[in-house]
């Protein structure tokens, strides 16, 4: 049988999702955007030529469902989705998520496949939420938990 999905009450972390710094790794220094700011022309531009097309999706295995473990435990969650976004041949990158201050980070990858192709990725590795680039804006996109994708800032 089924689980029912989540709410975002059940995900300790939910209310923390808009306030991250995301930095995609690139040639030179790495991609910095404010999630809690809107997205300057030059960011977009940049943001939109990362990969093969304008949007993308970016996904963590750490954490599962908002709750926190142990950093090893991370780290092999890490490497398993790094191991299974290679053997599937997908586009991606590195990218870290932090709070404001830093004081938590995730490392992550941009994916670029259709959203819900992304969405389906955070469920294999028991995921809340994807932040998904429409090629022009940032969004919080449920995958564990159910809520209305909602645009960031």
């Amino acid at each position: 049988m089924p689980k029912p999905p989540l709410t975002p009450a059940d995900d300790p972390a939910w209310s923390n999702y808009a306030e991250t710094i995301i930095e995609i790794e690139r040639e030179g220094p790495p991609l910095r955007v404010d999630l809690r700011e809107p997205i300057g022309e030059t960011a977009r531009r940049a943001l939109a030529t990362l990969g093969p097309v304008a949007s993308f999706g970016i996904v963590t295995a750490a954490n599962p469902a908002g709750a926190p473990v142990a950093p090893a435990s991370n780290d092999q969650r890490h490497g398993a989705l790094e191991r299974y976004l290679g053997e599937q041949g997908f586009t991606h990158r590195a990218v870290t998520g932090s709070s404001p201050d830093g004081a938590h980070r995730e490392r992550g990858f941009a994916v670029w496949l259709e959203r819900d192709d992304v969405v389906a990725i955070a469920r294999r590795f028991e995921q809340s939420a994807i932040f998904w680039f429409d090629g022009g804006a940032f969004w919080l996109v449920g995958a564990l938990v159910d809520a209305k994708a909602r645009p960031l800032p």
